[in-house]
């Protein structure tokens, strides 16, 4: 029960992240929208303001620079959103756009005339820092989410139900399950002898364990006894030493006396 309760979890992280990158690209799309409707009403205004004719929709008796005042705050409002939006993707999965990189580049066929023909036209209109770069971005970042999302969707794990069905439940045979019983009843037994032997063989080890330490104390015992002989040894050894050179200074003192007394008898005679 356990693992399916982390199963169950770890399939609701996967949808809240799968969510997550979803209202991400949703809101993309519609700055990116918002952006494309605001850069076309310009190129409308221009159009209009050069005498070009009505383009599209009617603009009614609205002066030319009340229309393109407002694209132009249109525009503003739409590019400091999407400046917003990236800076918030920037600080999400910047670094995972940085490393992985987006190869599919989707945009760039599409609208590649009116973008070469109105970059000019738009910058000088619009005195802002939102580039082509930038707005490329926030696309490239629409198909990082995209292929977040999609790998995401690939961690979602096959669930079974935690209800039992019981219908699907077979009605075992009589036989079946006295026999079922003598296994389990010859596995217990297995399991009781074998709990035994187990409480055997601890009682073993600790009279093993209580004799290791009777021998290590009795070893410890003899080897300072050991080491006692030794030092008495050493002792006695340096007794016998002093005792011969003082055997060795008597009789060497006792001839050089004899020597003298039969020189001095010659010396009298």
């Amino acid at each position: 029960m356990s693992m399916l309760v982390g199963k169950y979890e770890s399939n609701a992280t996967a949808l809240r992240l799968a969510l997550q990158y979803s209202e991400q690209c949703i809101e993309a799309y519609e700055l990116l929208l918002t952006l494309a409707e605001s850069e076309q009403s310009l190129v409308l205004g221009q159009f209009r303001a050069a005498g070009v004719g009505d383009v599209g929709e009617k603009l009614g008796e609205e002066s030319i620079t009340q229309i393109l005042k407002r694209a132009h705050d249109c525009r503003k409002t739409a590019e400091n959103a999407a400046k917003d939006l990236l800076g918030r993707l920037d600080g999400s999965c910047g670094a995972a756009f940085a490393v992985t990189g987006c190869s599919v580049q989707p945009w760039e066929s599409l609208s590649s005339n009116s973008h070469t023909s109105t970059t000019s036209s738009t910058t000088s209109s619009c005195d802002t820092d939102f580039s082509k770069e930038d707005e490329q971005r926030l696309k490239d970042y629409v198909q990082q989410l995209k292929n977040d999302r999609a790998a995401v969707k690939l961690t979602m794990l096959e669930l079974e139900s935690v209800h039992v069905d019981p219908l699907s439940l077979e009605v075992k045979p009589r036989g079946d399950t006295h026999r079922l019983d003598l296994e389990n009843a010859v596995l217990m037994q297995e399991l009781m002898a074998m709990k035994e032997e187990m409480a055997e063989l601890k009682a073993q080890l600790y009279l093993l364990e209580k004799e290791k330490k009777a021998v290590e104390l009795r070893l410890s015992t003899r080897e300072a006894q050991e080491q006692a002989y030794l030092v008495h040894i050493e002792h006695l050894k340096a007794e016998v030493e002093e005792q011969q050179e003082q055997r060795r200074r008597s009789l060497s003192s006792t001839g050089s006396s004899t020597k003298d007394k039969s020189q001095a008898a010659k010396v009298c005679g």
